[in-house]
């Protein structure tokens, strides 16, 4: 009992001197007042939103939808990513407005999502003691958000304008007209304040080319979106992204689409993202049948795979001779031995049996497991070993 009592006064005393001064060290903290002061503050700031442009619903949603609705891209009725027959409908421009449709409603609101949070970060920096510190960040982010107002006219047509505080539940749809004129007006009031240097710290982010290619698309459609054409204005932004001597066509068209694509003169942006980083598939995962792409990587990619194929009448207009005819897998496939690569699970009405085969022709109800020409544009990540997962984590 005394030992114990000994030990407890001890204990009790340890406490009492460490709690005596309860005063915090605050001279490293800083105030709202005392942020954004430096360059460097602001972009480590805003950078975090870009994460939008590499999500798995960038792919998804954004660029499958137009591969779709263009014609050339097709997603037959096979695949864990069938979605009801959404995509089908999709292609045959079938869609019921009356119908609920998630994978709809999942684009709707990831764009909105991004749109929210750029909105959120424009608040902040708006509030900012350091206007001129904050103001080419400030024009950064309202071109970035008059990026997804890009994609909204253009697939949905009049659609709610959420400026910084606004709430998407309490905002009204705004006729396209009035969407053309907002994006203009967001593109023509900021692109000045834009850096016009490409790569480096702004590979993948907005700058004054960026902005100028989204104008050159914007009066491109003018006449669909607004009712009145915008030829010249259009001219005039593809002019001064040329003029610039800041871009040029590549000698080999897919240096465009390799994995490391930092040394390409075509592209305007993109998304700046390592598979291995990023929560998305590159395109070829959803495309090559499972056995084929394990061939490629040493896996396989599970219910994604096999859900993509090209339109066979857009395959169909590229030239024998157009170098461009590389970007399709087409034919029998086999490995580097050379020995045919089978698929267990092939059809029984399957005419080429076990062999994979990409063919043109397929019948987007009931398709075949090979059917369908695949794509092979972008370089194919072959560090992926074991399973294509590994490139998604």
């Amino acid at each position: 009992m005394k030992n114990s009592t000994i030990v407890y006064c001890l204990l009790l005393c340890f406490f009492l001197s460490a709690c005596s001064d309860l005063k915090e060290d605050t001279s490293q903290v800083k105030t709202f007042d005392e942020h954004f002061q430096t360059d460097e503050e602001v972009r480590n700031f805003i950078l975090p939103v870009y994460t939008t442009l590499s999500a798995d619903y960038y792919f998804q949603e954004m660029a499958m939808m137009d591969g779709v609705i263009s014609d050339e891209i097709v997603r037959p009725a096979q695949g864990y990513i069938y979605s009801d027959g959404y995509w089908l409908n999709l292609q045959r421009h079938q869609l019921n407005p009356l119908v609920y449709e998630q994978q709809n409603f999942n684009t709707w609101s990831y764009w909105y999502y991004a749109i929210e949070q750029i909105n959120r970060l424009l608040q902040t920096l708006q509030a900012s003691s350091f206007p001129s510190v904050v103001e080419p960040y400030v024009a950064e982010l309202k071109v970035f958000r008059a990026f997804f107002y890009l994609q909204l006219i253009d697939k949905y047509g009049n659609v709610p304008i959420m400026e910084e505080g606004d709430l998407l539940n309490q905002t009204c749809t705004s006729p396209r007209p009035e969407v053309f004129a907002f994006i203009e007006k967001s593109l023509l009031e900021n692109m000045h304040l834009l850096s016009k240097n490409k790569g480096g710290d702004y590979l993948g982010r907005m700058n004054f080319f960026v902005a100028q290619a989204m104008l050159a698309k914007l009066y491109l459609n003018a006449e669909v979106y607004r009712g009145a054409p915008a030829w010249n204005e259009a001219i005039a932004a593809c002019d001064a992204i040329i003029g610039s001597g800041k871009f040029s066509l590549s000698g080999n068209y897919f240096d465009n689409f390799k994995i490391d694509s930092k040394s390409s003169h075509e592209n305007i942006l993109v998304a700046s993202c390592f598979y291995s980083h990023c929560n998305w598939f590159p395109p070829y995962v959803f495309s090559l049948h499972g056995s084929h792409l394990g061939d490629l990587v040493g896996g396989d990619a599970g219910y994604w795979g096999n859900t993509l194929v090209v339109q066979p009448d857009f395959y169909g207009r590229y030239d024998s001779q157009d170098a461009r005819i590389q970007c399709f897998f087409v034919g029998q496939q086999f490995d580097e031995a050379g020995n045919p690569i089978l698929d267990s699970q092939a059809d029984s009405t399957d005419p080429d049996g076990l062999a994979i085969n990409y063919t043109p022709e397929i019948n987007l109800d009931f398709p075949l497991r090979q059917a369908g020409i695949r794509f092979a544009k972008f370089e194919i990540d072959t560090t992926c070993i074991n399973s294509v997962f590994d490139c998604a984590a």
